[in-house]
């Protein structure tokens, strides 16, 4: 099992996996260029090779064809040892704390087409992956061992993919990121301060400003952060209030994708 330990000066936590040193990398094989096939016999999330996953979590068809497989990462960051609920061990070295990495780690095949992505998939398969999203993310809330739950997805190379064929993570863990608590305390400062949401506030102004806004429809709007912290960075919020995504509805997830 993994370990994490957490930084005396920051009380931040790093996750340190060994098995993560192990996985696969298409791209220490092939040329940055090249044009990629719809089927990889080699890939293990291609449509046909399922046998080389580890047994699916969840599957989404459409007929006899799957749209989106859920299955447990193989070379997990976090892991639960095949228990729903653990007691998370904490220890002592010296002036330092760490505690054990459990937890989950999932991987979200996105399509069965190797060379399919999200920019080029129709709504309704962007729709099925976003609804995956959210069923995931609302059974593993349930489990009162998660502090956190990020979904998160990495493309190309230089974002650190290590297998070409289009899919999200999912990790559920045992603590709060700082810069996810440092989110947390300045929107309770700015409602102490205001009476009003920091979201809804920015939100708000973008939607009169017309600035910044990329996309927006009835339920959700896409616009560029003020002060963005990256090229390209992109802020999606719902228009109604909501602290969670998992408050988002079913029926408002095609919105959303």
């Amino acid at each position: 099992m993994s370990i994490i330990r957490q930084d005396l000066s920051t009380k931040d936590w790093t996750i340190f996996a060994l098995k993560r040193s192990k996985r696969p990398n298409d791209f220490k094989k092939v040329k940055e260029n090249r044009t990629v096939k719809e089927y990889e016999k080699n890939c293990p999330f291609c449509g046909g090779n399922e046998h080389m996953t580890p047994k699916e979590i969840l599957t989404v068809k459409d007929g006899k064809q799957w749209l989106v497989r859920v299955v447990p990462n193989k070379f997990p960051a976090l892991e639960t040892k095949g228990a729903r609920r653990y007691k998370i061990n904490r220890h002592i070295t010296g002036p330092y704390l760490s505690v054990d990495g459990a937890g989950s780690n999932e991987v979200i095949i996105e399509s069965p087409r190797h060379n399919e992505d999200l920019c080029n998939m129709k709504l309704y398969q962007v729709e099925s992956v976003m609804q995956v999203y959210r069923k995931r993310f609302i059974e593993l809330s349930a489990n009162k061992d998660y502090q956190l739950i990020v979904i998160f997805r990495n493309h190309g190379r230089r974002a650190g993919t290590s297998l070409e064929h289009p899919h999200s993570q999912l990790v559920a863990a045992p603590f709060v990121p700082g810069f996810i608590r440092g989110k947390i305390y300045e929107s309770e400062r700015y409602f102490d301060n205001f009476g009003k949401c920091v979201y809804c506030e920015m939100m708000a102004y973008e939607i009169r400003a017309k600035k910044r806004v990329i996309f927006e429809n009835k339920d959700f709007i896409a616009f560029a952060p003020y002060a963005s912290t990256v090229p390209y960075n992109i802020l999606i919020l719902p228009k109604e209030h909501q602290a969670c995504f998992a408050q988002v509805s079913e029926s408002n997830v095609k919105y959303l994708a």
